[in-house]
């Protein structure tokens, strides 16, 4: 059995292979005082570790990512406290027409959304329609409040929250694309 070096074994497990067992680079290099003594390698002569320490960190997050994320939190938060209270105001969502299973269901889905939105594994496609979701569910209540004899200020309410979500939503995808 022909015994592979350390970067044709690394080679190996993602599929492709040198012709050589091993680069020039990683051979390592005896003096003659140092073949009695067992070699250990120096760091830089082994593929298969990372420095540990890199003078960036992978967590570090630029402008637009911190931008991203203050829309997302703030979103979510609304969305958490919307839920809160159609959860706990039974009374004033039945004033607004609505069965009680709907207003379950409605908090239900609110808070699904606001924390799948806090996730950083949730696709960008699920992200899309969540705030869809949003949207429609912000509209619809600025229409039941205006049908149910509201006062104007209380039907601008979900209109402004929706205004300020898409404007940051664009300005996020703006700064996507540059």
């Amino acid at each position: 059995m022909k015994e592979f070096g350390i970067h044709e074994r690394a080679v190996r497990r993602r599929g492709t292979t040198y012709s050589q067992p091993n680069p020039p680079s990683l051979l390592p290099t005896q003096n003659s005082e140092e073949a009695d003594s067992p070699h250990i390698p120096e760091k830089s002569s082994l593929s298969c570790h990372k420095p540990a320490l890199s003078p960036v960190s992978p967590y570090a997050m630029n402008k637009s990512q911190s931008i991203r994320w203050t829309i997302t939190v703030l979103v979510s938060f609304f969305m958490l406290f919307s839920a809160y209270m159609s959860g706990s105001r039974a009374a004033d969502f039945a004033h607004l027409g609505f069965p009680n299973y709907f207003r379950i269901e409605l908090t239900a889905a609110k808070i699904l959304g606001a924390l799948l939105l806090l996730l950083p594994q949730t696709p960008a496609r699920v992200r899309e329609w969540i705030y869809v979701s949003f949207t429609i569910v912000l509209i619809s209540a600025a229409i039941a409040k205006y049908n149910s004899g509201y006062p104007l200020q209380q039907v601008a309410e979900p209109l402004i929250v929706l205004t300020i979500m898409l404007s940051s939503l664009f300005y996020l995808n703006k700064l996507q694309r540059a």
